[in-house]
């Protein structure tokens, strides 16, 4: 089916899709609202976006179930589900070893951050058109300028602030704490949907990921643009780059963790004048203390409680380092078999490849695991750029930049396996 093509449908059909569209909205977007929020919000519905999201997957299974048709996006659930069952049997085990077989509920919490991103998008694949997937995501794009327009205000950010930004420096006041990982997701989305209807869309998601001023994001995606109007990135690659990215994410990841301790530290700002405190916003001071704290791999989740306990017993502290985290956690084997199934979502796609190349150093620096909504928006893009690769084939990404009349290397119109 066209992206755009319409058929035929009864009132009861419209009303399904269109209350569908309501609780997926919803689903995606209740966690931002609770972020943002957080001061109002009540301590015991602290947990009510995973109520929201959990629920909104329910009605999505069951309609899929009763339709009963061919699934997608299989491979990939397989994939991300086997991350989930290795991370219980080696939670399992480390938690028997070192942590005196306690199953910890933040454990739990944890891997459903996982199984939720996955379902979502399965979900999305097997019940939703992609006209229907189009006008929720523009939906969501103005609920989620809403929630950032909030968090300003929140912050008491003037309109005057607005002339203080600049890329060159380290603050910006119209910084997000919460809706970064939103704006990316939507730049990614209508970047990959560049069609007439969605121009407008597109430089808004543009505006909004600068307003946000995540530099490494920001960075991300004018890369992603520049080799997208220099190549076509809708092309397959060749295996062995893949296997080298997931190589080179564990070595990495074992390196930096390594970088991360005191010792380290010192020898680093004596020697090269490198500050790694400074560089990781004070992420090295949380590693250190839980570190010293005497912490010792006791599965996955564990490292938010006993951080939070090194950390001034203040309660649950994620660690901000998804691939170290990961790595502390469940151990070397943990980690390859992440690293290895999260590149499978990738599927050869070079797209889909750039963007999980961004995302992956991202994990190594920071942290987004525990933002399953962002990881959903994720999963259902790298999805449409496999499972509808003919239609977003047939427009071109940099028509947005011709709109600026400029021109480097004309597209070849087809190109072999790089």
């Amino acid at each position: 089916m066209y992206y755009l093509e319409k058929s035929f449908i009864n009132m009861n059909s419209l009303r399904n899709v269109k209350i569908n569209n309501l609780i997926f909205v919803l689903s995606m977007s209740i966690r931002y609202i609770q972020s943002v929020f957080h001061d109002y919000w009540p301590n015991i519905l602290r947990n009510l976006d995973i109520v929201i999201i959990s629920t909104s997957i329910l009605i999505f299974l069951i309609q899929i179930i009763y339709k009963y048709k061919v699934l997608f996006y299989k491979y990939e659930l397989i994939n991300i589900i086997c991350v989930v069952i290795g991370f219980i049997l080696l939670t399992l085990y480390y938690s028997n070893l070192n942590y005196n077989g306690i199953w910890l509920n933040r454990t739990t919490v944890e891997l459903l951050y996982i199984v939720i991103a996955v379902m979502e998008a399965f979900c999305v694949f097997n019940l939703f058109e992609l006209n229907q997937l189009n006008i929720c995501m523009k939906n969501l794009l103005a609920i989620y300028i809403i929630i950032y327009v909030f968090e300003l205000l929140f912050k008491g950010i003037k309109l005057t602030d607005f002339f203080k930004i600049t890329l060159i420096g380290s603050y910006s006041p119209t910084e997000s704490q919460y809706v970064a990982s939103a704006a990316m997701m939507m730049f990614y989305y209508f970047y990959t949907f560049k069609i007439k209807e969605n121009r407008r869309a597109f430089i808004i998601s543009l505006v909004f990921l600068i307003l946000v001023f995540k530099r490494p994001l920001i960075a991300g995606a004018g890369i992603l643009m520049l080799l997208d109007f220099l190549f076509d990135l809708n092309i397959t690659i060749k295996k062995r780059w893949i296997i080298i990215s997931k190589i080179f994410f564990v070595i990495a990841t074992i390196i930096w963790s390594i970088l991360l301790n005191d010792s380290m530290i010192s020898i680093i700002q004596q020697t090269y004048g490198v500050n790694l405190n400074d560089f990781t916003e004070s992420r090295t001071w949380l590693y250190n203390a839980l570190i010293n704290s005497g912490y010792k791999t006791s599965g996955y989740g564990t490292t938010t409680i006993e951080l939070g306990k090194a950390w001034f017993n203040s309660g649950e502290r994620y660690l901000e380092m998804d691939l170290v985290k990961i790595y502390l956690e469940v151990g070397i084997i943990g980690l390859c078999l992440f690293v290895n199934n999260y590149f499978n979502l990738v599927r050869y796609n070079l797209y889909n490849f750039l963007m999980m190349i961004t995302i992956f150093v991202t994990l190594l620096f920071s942290s987004s695991l525990a933002e399953p909504t962002y990881w959903a928006g994720i999963m259902i893009i790298m999805g449409l750029n496999i499972y509808y690769k003919n239609d977003i084939g047939k427009c071109r990404r940099s028509s947005y930049l011709k709109m600026l009349n400029i021109k480097f290397v004309k597209k070849s119109k087809g190109r072999k396996k790089i």
